[in-house]
């Protein structure tokens, strides 16, 4: 029956996960994805995923991770539009890239501690686009 495998398929998705195969759980995502376009993990496995690639320095799938999630939870967006523009700025040492991130960030939705992060990544992006 389609509809358990397609649960079944998102359990092994967020297992892979949780047993830190990161790179396996986005190659399933995206394979997902390409069947379902509008197929998406929750928000906590969107997430955890985005950051257990970076740790592993798979940038670019991290940054579609984040991009993909803040577009299907906009609560969650200006948080992980932040932490792109700080990647395109601290990772691959890229602050136009930073800044054109930081642009779409909805200010009016930043929590104080997120405020703060998007104000510092923007400085340093600004900064460094001069030099």
């Amino acid at each position: 029956e389609p509809k358990s495998r397609g649960l079944g398929d998102v359990y092994k998705r967020q297992s892979a996960i949780a047993q830190r195969k990161f790179v396996s759980a986005v190659k399933q995502l995206a394979g997902a994805r390409k069947q379902h376009a509008d197929f998406i993990l929750s928000a906590a496995s969107m997430g955890r995923l985005a950051e257990g690639l970076i740790r592993e320095r798979h940038i670019k799938p991290a940054l579609t991770v984040l991009a993909i999630g803040a577009d299907a939870y906009p609560a969650f967006a200006p948080r992980w539009r932040v932490r792109a523009a700080s990647v395109e700025l601290s990772i691959n040492e890229d602050p136009i890239a930073a800044i054109k991130v930081l642009k779409s960030v909805d200010k009016g939705m930043l929590d104080r501690q997120t405020r703060a992060h998007y104000l510092k990544v923007a400085e340093q992006a600004t900064r460094r686009a001069q030099q």
